[in-house]
């Protein structure tokens, strides 16, 4: 018998993950035009502070591999910020969740030599998902530019939420980002994912990953987005805490807890289009048809392990 608590914080931390990137879209943080990897800046103290509770109970150890995770987090996340930013917080979610996935598969497969029951299946799982992520990809660009052509139809068709907010911060959070932003944004949610996915599967290859800022150091913008930042982060901490839980149930396991997790594409979907007009009117089918995909491939994965 299933357990209900492994299932119950399998959901918490999809709900979790899949909102943590909705405190960047906050009117205070657009408003102060706030870079995305300050924001991530602030993002990591909200890791930081969150996990101190866990001192109570666990000693603080230091190790390079340690280091070396917190490290690509910090990629990974700016990364997601990045695409958030660039291509909004549906699309960018679904495309970095289809990444996490077949990175976090082919690290186990081929680096860590685990087996699967059901090659054939697990291979299927893939292409499922690399479907998914091309028309995640497509999607974004074909929405991009029908907005354009017809803005006034799009209008129209925001959410009310969205229109109101639309008339308080003069301006879609969103904005109607042109064609390049859309790559931009969709090769920052694309590496978001791949990191992500390794930093999961704790890598060895990446060490050789350097961080580097260029030009001057931007403002903190502490006033406006440090609260935001943190509670970001706090979300991100509570989310994956809520993951071990559940893949460590033994009632549940990896094989249940994974495919429930990344329900989070969908939390984060249902907030970008409900709640920021993201993906307006038909263009929605353009998130939750290729998320099916994303949810079936994980499932598979799960079944042919």
């Amino acid at each position: 018998m299933v357990s209900g608590g492994g299932l119950t914080a399998a959901a918490a931390s999809a709900g979790f993950n899949g909102s943590f990137g909705l405190f960047q879209k906050l009117p205070s943080i657009k408003h102060a035009q706030v870079s995305p990897v300050i924001f991530n800046f602030w993002f990591a103290a909200g890791i930081v502070i969150s996990s101190l509770v866990l001192l109570v109970k666990y000693p603080l150890v230091l190790t390079p591999w340690g280091i070396l995770s917190g490290a690509l987090l910090m990629v990974s996340t700016a990364s997601t910020f990045t695409a958030i930013d660039r291509i909004g917080l549906s699309m960018s979610t679904g495309l970095l969740s289809g990444t996490s996935v077949i990175v976090s598969f082919s690290f186990g497969a081929v680096v860590q030599g685990e087996a699967f029951s059901r090659t054939a299946l697990a291979v299927g799982a893939i292409l499922v998902l690399v479907v998914a992520i091309v028309a995640y990809a497509a999607a974004g660009q074909l929405a991009s530019a029908a907005n354009q052509q017809s803005d006034e139809d799009a209008d129209a068709e925001k959410p009310f939420i969205a229109t109101i907010r639309e008339q308080i911060d003069n301006g879609s959070l969103t904005g109607g980002a042109d064609g390049q932003q859309q790559l931009v944004g969709a090769a920052f949610a694309l590496l978001a994912g791949t990191f992500g996915g390794v930093l999961i599967a704790a890598p060895i290859v990446t060490a050789i990953l350097v961080m580097v800022q260029q030009g001057p150091w931007p403002s903190l913008h502490s006033r406006e987005a440090a609260l935001p930042g943190i509670a970001s982060g706090t979300c991100w901490n509570l989310g994956n805490m809520c993951s071990i839980i559940a893949t460590t149930d033994p009632q549940v396991g990896l094989s249940i807890a994974y495919p429930v997790m990344q329900c989070g594409l969908f939390v984060a979907g249902l907030w970008g289009i409900l709640l920021y007009g993201e993906l307006r009117g038909k263009w929605q089918l353009g998130f939750w048809l290729p998320g099916l995909f994303v949810l079936a491939g994980a499932s598979m994965l799960a079944a042919a392990k």
